[in-house]
């Protein structure tokens, strides 16, 4: 079970503020914290208003203005008002379809030859993080330094045996705590082919540095020596990722700036793309506030673990760069379960089955779990597993990484990776001063090293640290919960409002991208209660407006559910509706190019043929606080203070991207697609839709916009059930 001493302070702290004060009365408020407006809003505050996000460290947002949100949602009143009339008075299906305004198609086959750009680029990504006034966490503000993501071409080849940077050999850097971890790919170098090094330092001599000097040694020679620039833009690669085939490589790009910016290089893999044809750009400008999705043909499937690397040149400012590695195209829905129930196949197949009927396909399991389970590792992980192909495996920390058996995993077909450590961004240091950072980078090395088509996932629990670690792992997690008095990182007596488990999510992606985030939502189980039905839902769709590539659900346990069949029906409801639209979550990204008013989160999430958008109401008419979680830790209340949220009509504006054409539009409702039957407007790509009904038992919305007729129907299969006796479908679907 996943613990930390945020658990002890929580409760001691709560003990001493009642022994010193007054009990708190119960009371109802629409936010127990006060309303988190954009104190620390990175805001991309354009055309279109964003969601809250973290600032970055040096405060200075790199051309993004800092900007209040509109009280009340005036763009929210605009599309009221515009509906009002009866010539507006359409659903969203009358005003299908809506055309592409611009489009391309790439001159070139994939397998074109492409000019190699032997040139050296980097992008210095400040932490983003919230300051201590708007979320109290006892952790310091990373003011300094940043992380690097650098990426050049091999001059000589051989397998690396050595990182330099200014000088100072990598290894001695993390002892001299000057960085906290490194990483390059891939290990061995080929003349003429890319390679990156990304690594993080808190030190702030880098925020004045205009260059920075780097060595790449194999085991005869020097295969780069090179200069790297020390600048970000306002333009980052937020997100790449590859399509279901691994035949194409998926890029976004968001302009935070004020002002537009035409691309003029796309460089993928070391090849220019663009100035060969096998890339095109449906327009070559990035408006302000526009997100943008390029599609790039590869000439073959690419391998898993292959590395990857790109390049925006613009016209106007610095370029934008991002690399990591290819891993397996896939979203789980994943629990960290109890390890007693023992939930696979041929062990427990009652527990199993009901995981799996509940939507779950991925679970997180020891290493060494088989010893209190019972079966053979082997036969179960390389056999069992692989022939059902409906059960997936994330491999606990306990895993001899250094050293792991011979032929440990001969079919990994069931294995998606490696957990690293989880809540790693408590500490920045350990007990000896040597980063712990690098200590769990260093496991995905090894990982890196003996299985590379698997790759590492790291969790943490702070928003001021995890810039600090994102990065030295495949894929990042972290968790923040709001409901159930569940202990969270905060100082006592702040209560996470219900919108921190989105912010913490978001501000995770943030510092993690262009990479990938497995997020984690509150479930079954854990501490003093359970969080309520709306809880649920709330905290699950929060990871969908995140940018989540992963649901993880902290926690599962059968027999819970069994005595909670409403709370069970709401996290099964959630996993299926990830089903659905899964695929798209995965290959598209967060665009903040949807509005509301101050108490909805709205999201778009743009992917190839469909848009995502999660609705999430925060309006509450009760509120728990702390001290009403201690009253009910100590005895002294019967029940747990649960959130109760307002009956109220939202409404959202939604600007499509100029090169989605809307063929089809829909919601997930009941556990399926229906037809949207809201009043709506379009005024040239801006959708408004109002009369949007949320309550405590409707807390969420999932709206589809289809860019092909199939989509609904893709989206109803992946949704069926299994034909068993379906769980009990919660009301607030």
């Amino acid at each position: 079970m996943k613990t930390s001493n945020v658990i002890i302070k929580f409760f001691f702290a709560g003990l001493i503020f009642i022994l010193v004060t007054a009990c708190t009365s119960k009371k109802s408020q629409s936010s127990p914290d006060g309303d988190i407006e954009n104190e620390a809003d990175l805001s991309e505050s354009t055309e279109q208003e964003e969601e809250i996000d973290a600032v970055e460290a040096d405060g200075d947002t790199d051309g993004m203005e800092i900007v209040e949100e509109e009280t009340d949602g005036e763009n929210a009143e605009t599309a009221e008002s515009e509906s009002e009339s009866e010539e507006d008075q359409r659903t969203v299906a009358e005003l299908l379809p809506i055309e592409a305004t611009v489009s391309c198609t790439p001159a070139a086959d994939a397998c074109a030859t492409a000019e190699t750009v032997d040139a050296t680029y980097a992008y210095y990504r400040k932490d983003y993080f919230f300051p201590t006034e708007v979320y109290p966490e006892p952790t310091e503000e990373p003011l300094d330094g940043g992380r690097f993501q650098i990426v050049t071409i091999a001059k000589a080849a051989g397998t690396v045996t050595e990182i330099v940077i200014n000088g100072i050999s990598a290894e001695d850097l993390l002892t001299q705590q000057k960085i906290e971890w490194y990483h390059y790919w891939p290990q061995t170098l080929i003349v003429g082919e890319p390679v990156w090094v990304a690594f993080h330092s808190r030190k702030a001599e880098w925020d004045s540095a205009e260059n920075g000097e780097l060595l790449i040694r194999t085991e005869t020679e020097e295969a780069v020596n090179t200069e790297f620039t020390v600048a970000g833009n306002s333009v980052p690669i937020t997100y790449v990722t590859v399509n279901e085939a691994r035949n194409s490589l998926l890029i976004h790009l968001k302009n935070n700036d004020s002002m537009a910016h035409d691309i003029t290089r796309l460089i993928v893999n070391g090849r220019d793309v663009l100035a060969a044809g096998i890339a095109c750009l449906p327009s070559a400008t990035i408006e302000a506030g526009e997100a943008v999705m390029l599609t790039v043909p590869l000439c073959l499937q690419i391998d898993l673990g292959a590395p990857w690397n790109v390049v925006v040149e613009f016209d106007d400012i610095t370029p934008s760069v991002g690399a990591g590695r290819v891993i397996r195209p896939f979203f789980p829905i994943e629990v960290w379960p109890s390890s007693s129930e023992c939930p696979l196949p041929g062990v427990n197949d009652a527990v199993h089955q009901m995981a799996l009927n509940g939507g779950i396909d991925t679970f997180y399991i020891y290493w060494n779990g088989y010893q209190g389970c019972g079966y053979d590792r082997d036969e179960m992980f390389n056999v069992t597993l692989p022939e059902r192909g409906d059960t997936y495996l994330l491999l606990g920390d306990d895993f001899p990484f250094t050293s792991p058996p011979e032929n440990a995993l001969p079919n990994k077909d069931a294995i998606l990776g490696f957990l690293t450590g989880d809540e790693s961004d408590w500490n920045i240091y350990d007990e000896d001063g040597y980063p712990n950072a690098a200590k769990k980078a260093a496991k995905t090395r090894d990982v890196w090293t003996h299985f590379p088509d698997l790759f590492t996932y790291n969790g943490a629990m702070t928003n001021k640290r995890i810039g600090t670690f994102a990065g030295m792992a495949d894929v990042q997690g972290i968790d923040l919960y709001a409901a159930a008095c569940a202990p969270h990182v905060l100082d006592y007596g702040n209560h996470p409002p219900l919108r921190a488990p989105y912010d913490y999510l978001k501000n995770a992606r943030n510092n993690h991208m262009p990479l990938p985030t497995w997020l984690y939502s509150q479930g079954l189980g854990g501490w003093y209660t359970l969080p309520a039905p709306q809880e649920i839902l709330t905290q699950a769709i929060s990871v969908a407006a995140a940018g989540g590539k992963g649901l993880m659900w902290f926690q599962f346990l059968a027999e819970m559910a069994n005595e909670n069949p409403d709370v069970w029906a709401a996290m099964s409801d959630a996993n299926w509706i990830f089903r659905g639209i899964r695929k798209y979550l995965r290959e598209g990204d967060i665009t903040g190019m949807a509005s509301s008013d101050e108490n909805t989160i709205v999201e778009l999430i743009r992917a190839g043929d469909a848009i995502v958008v999660p609705i999430i109401t925060l309006a509450a008419d009760v509120a728990p606080t702390d001290a009403e979680c201690t009253e009910f830790g100590l005895g002294m209340e019967p029940e747990a203070p649960h959130w109760i949220l307002t009956e109220r009509d939202i409404s959202v504006n939604l600007t499509l991207p100029e090169d989605f054409p809307v063929v089809d539009a829909f919601e997930i409702s009941s556990g399926q697609p229906v037809d949207m039957q809201y009043p709506a407007s379009l005024n040239g790509r801006e959708i408004s839709i109002s009369s949007i009904p949320v309550s405590n038992d409707l807390p969420i919305h999932v709206f589809i916009f289809a860019a092909k007729s199939q989509v609904r129907e893709e989206v109803a299969t992946a949704m069926t059930r299994p034909n068993t006796k379906k769980q009990q479908i919660s009301e607030a679907l």
